[in-house]
């Protein structure tokens, strides 16, 4: 009997020990489970990480409810484009129901504001249990050139501490190695920007002094109305001079095309006629809010090739365009042109050109091979029409084509006659070369020269001379800027007159041998008569 009393106060025994020790696990599991939460003075911490994604599908196909926790996530979790975002600010503000957005008061002095770095990440430390509202500040972003943020679909992103796990656990900090993670998430964009001559040109040419008007067409991106900035800035080349007619047009969806006010943008236009000029379009900020995503602004304008370009050669205008989310002077990103579909432009070609080239002459005895100053001649194209040549001076400020009959007809309606000097040289300038977008160096015309009048002593030329003009007919190399060197010179032969004049010793012998002829004849007649 005593030793069933042992054997049950043995059991008795370690029964108590196992209840007690479940309620030691009731004890922790009531400190860190249970339905009341954490203590009232508990701090979390939040660990941000921007995402940048290749666009909107993109964002559309992460499925935030379904795929995600609160746990850390890896960059591939959001699409095999996706990377993280370096330089985007954040900072953490009360939430308040009052106010726009739900945005309160700033937490602290300063909201824990930073920027994202080390793989976009920050960490908000030590915030009480309450609700937040994390805001992204695009105008502190200082994200890299070429890039500005487009959409901010998560921001601002409301948060409730603590945030509960399913297991009925919470996210504490990060030196516990389990702080909350958070991933707004951003497409990057920027607006498009095109250049073309003539509307879908990267080349043209033209005659000195012939208008060719100049088209900038830039796409509006996503988050446009979040800019401060958006300056076109158009840089002419010293063979360039602006001629005017300066348009701003804008086209959303399947309206039609519309001018934009004048009021929308300051315009910084040189005068009708500056050389190397510098056009600047800033567009105001209170405009900017009320362009759309997929709207397209079109800047048109006149330019013509001048006196000072050089035959042969391209001369590109340039177009720079500043845009983003910082004010004017801040910093933003530039960015030139897009070149056409399929082009990989070499440096220093992605941007439309115009160019006009010419050719020199020689006229030359052909005989003697000796200069013959004094020649005229006027210049003819493929459509009939002749030269008519503007000078200040001796130098030629414009080109135009005039029709005419023929030669004679075009000098009396003022076509321009070209005169070799007394070295037999002359030349023309500023003829359209090649056909529309064909680069400066691949482009040929063929042209005539007509002579009017040959020199003194010479026999004017019956039939018209063919030359060609291209990148090579003036200089041997037009882009040796440094180093020009003169194409050869096509000849021009003419025959010296070797008819006999009138009072020579030729024409004596003609006459007299006249002369005897029909005596001659008479005295037959008389002889057959009788």
């Amino acid at each position: 009997m005593k030793k069933i009393a042992n054997l049950l106060l043995t059991a008795l025994a370690a029964l108590l020990m196992v209840f007690s020790s479940f309620g030691s696990v009731t004890a922790f599991a009531q400190q860190t489970f249970s339905n009341d939460g954490p203590a009232s003075d508990a701090k979390f911490d939040i660990v941000l990480t921007k995402i940048k994604m290749k666009d909107d599908a993109a964002l559309k196909a992460f499925d935030g409810v379904k795929d995600y926790d609160g746990s850390p996530l890896t960059v591939d979790k959001f699409g095999a484009e996706a990377t993280t975002l370096d330089g985007v600010w954040f900072e953490v503000h009360k939430f308040d129901a009052s106010k726009d957005n739900n945005i309160g008061a700033l937490v602290g002095t300063d909201g824990q504001g930073q920027l994202t770095k080390d793989g976009g990440k920050i960490t908000f430390k030590n915030l009480p249990a309450g609700k937040y509202v994390l805001v992204e500040d695009k105008s502190k972003s200082l994200v890299g050139a070429q890039e500005q943020l487009a959409n901010a679909k998560a921001v601002p992103m409301e948060i409730e501490l603590p945030v509960f796990k399913t297991d009925g656990s919470w996210f504490t900090t990060v030196e516990k190695n389990d702080a909350l993670h958070v991933y707004p998430k951003n497409s990057v964009d920027k607006p498009s920007l095109t250049k073309r001559v003539d509307e879908t040109n990267m080349h043209a040419t033209a005659l000195i002094g012939q208008a060719k008007t100049f088209t900038i067409k830039s796409t509006m991106p996503q988050g446009i109305k979040d800019y401060q900035e958006l300056t076109f800035d158009d840089d002419f080349s010293a063979g360039l001079s602006y001629a005017g007619n300066f348009k701003a047009l804008l086209k959303r969806g399947a309206a039609p095309e519309a001018p934009i006010a004048d009021t929308a943008y300051i315009l910084s236009a040189p005068a009708v006629g500056t050389k190397d000029a510098d056009l600047k379009i800033e567009f105001t900020t209170e405009y900017i809010k009320t362009l759309e995503p997929g709207d397209v602004i079109t800047l048109k304008y006149d330019a013509t090739i001048n006196e000072d370009a050089i035959m042969g050669a391209a001369n590109p205008n340039k177009v720079i365009l500043t845009y983003g989310n910082n004010p004017k002077g801040g910093g933003n990103p530039k960015t030139g042109p897009t070149p056409p579909p399929g082009e990989t432009p070499p440096p220093g070609e992605d941007y439309p050109e115009l160019h006009t080239g010419g050719k020199k002459f020689e006229k030359k005895d052909k005989a003697a091979n000796k200069a013959l100053p004094g020649a005229k001649f006027v210049v003819k194209n493929a459509d009939g029409k002749f030269l008519k040549q503007t000078k200040t001076g001796d130098v030629v400020t414009k080109n135009e084509w005039i029709e005419a009959t023929d030669a004679k007809d075009a000098v009396t309606k003022g076509a321009t006659e070209l005169v070799s000097g007394a070295d037999g040289k002359f030349e023309v300038k500023g003829l359209p070369y090649g056909t529309p977008n064909q680069k400066a160096s691949e482009g040929s015309t063929d042209y005539q020269l007509i002579e009017t009048e040959a020199p003194t002593g010479y026999a004017m030329l019956q039939e018209a001379i063919t030359f060609k003009v291209n990148a090579t007919s003036y200089y041997k190399d037009p882009t040796k800027v440094n180093a020009l060197e003169s194409a050869d010179s096509q000849v021009v032969n003419n025959n010296k007159v070797t008819i006999p004049q009138t009072g020579g010793i030729g024409s004596v012998v003609v006459i007299a041998a006249g002369i005897l002829v029909a005596g001659l004849g008479l005295v037959l007649k008389r002889r057959m008569a009788k």
